[in-house]
């Protein structure tokens, strides 16, 4: 189930919902679709689906993971039928959640995410995750997209925010764009980190990942070059903002999101290329992610609330 992981979905809802877009909403006379009990359901009914998403990968990743991490793989301590009973039991909970939402907001895209977020993960798990790159792209783009799913079940309410407020509107997608990326681009670095990690049990089962192609070598380039393309765009984002006028920002953007990318960058160009190296990267980049986060929650806490 991942719980560390479902725990940072469930905070970065928190954090956009309770520090940017419902006070953006309110403290400009404009009344949002959620309320606090609605939100909570949308929260449980997300944290849900990624938990399906990663029984199900599990289960199809049964004999990579005989190889990758024999302690923590499927069988051991759960079996395959109760994960295939979790993964239905829970999407079906999931989907329900969704139902009453739509039920009380007649805003049919709450469906859409559900079941759209079903099928993708499924996918992911069954074809899509043996693709170079393009099960890396998937799954990052899925942990972007978090924050864009109150840009779509606030359609209505954030329309009339842009007539009352445009300025506040025009913020508010800046910073939802500006995680988002944030998100997809660390996740997808880690994503091809953790392809170098389990690389010898993708390769005895014949799962094509970049590192079963490229190798070590060209895997890390590629990291590497990933890694400064998002430091070029945190650049960009930080003078778009002009977070150069703020003094709190001045100092927290810097040594939340720049020092720890330009750490990760000399980690991956000067270890050797083994099994603990990537395992550690791959620690390090969710603690880049859990970062963000924190300095996310400081932005909007001086910029919304």
């Amino acid at each position: 189930m991942r719980p560390a992981n479902l725990l940072i979905i469930g905070i970065t809802m928190m954090i956009f919902w309770f520090f940017m877009v419902s006070p953006a909403l309110i403290e400009n006379g404009v009344d949002p679709s959620l309320n606090t009990f609605l939100f909570t359901l949308l929260m449980i009914m997300v944290m849900m689906i990624a938990g399906a998403g990663y029984a199900i990968n599990d289960i199809f990743d049964m004999r990579a993971d005989a190889v990758n991490r024999p302690a923590k793989s499927l069988g051991r301590k759960i079996s395959v039928k109760t994960a295939r009973n979790l993964y239905l039991v829970l999407n079906l909970l999931a989907f329900i959640s969704a139902t009453y939402i739509f039920y009380r907001t007649w805003n049919f895209n709450v469906l859409a995410i559900c079941a759209g977020c079903i099928l993708v993960l499924w996918l992911y798990s069954r074809v899509l995750k043996s693709t170079v790159l393009m099960g890396n792209v998937i799954v990052s783009l899925l942990i972007g997209g978090v924050p864009f799913i109150f840009i779509f079940i606030e359609q209505h309410s954030l329309t009339q925010l842009q007539q009352s407020a445009p300025s506040v509107h025009q913020a508010l997608y800046i910073d939802t764009f500006g995680f988002a990326i944030f998100a997809f681009m660390a996740n997808l670095i880690r994503e091809i980190v953790k392809d170098c990690e389990d690389f010898e049990g993708d390769l005895r089962t014949g799962t094509i990942t970049i590192a079963t192609v490229l190798g070590f070598k060209k895997a890390d380039y590629f990291s590497i070059a990933l890694n400064i393309i998002l430091l070029i765009l945190s650049y960009i984002y930080f003078r778009v903002n002009r977070l150069g006028h703020n003094p709190i920002e001045q100092i927290t953007f810097p040594l939340l999101i720049w020092l720890p990318l330009v750490i990760l960058a000399y980690y991956l160009i000067t270890k050797e290329r083994n099994k603990r190296k990537y395992t550690m990267a791959s620690r390090f980049i969710k603690g880049i992610m859990v970062l963000g986060l924190i300095y996310i929650l400081i932005h909007l806490r001086y910029t919304y609330a």
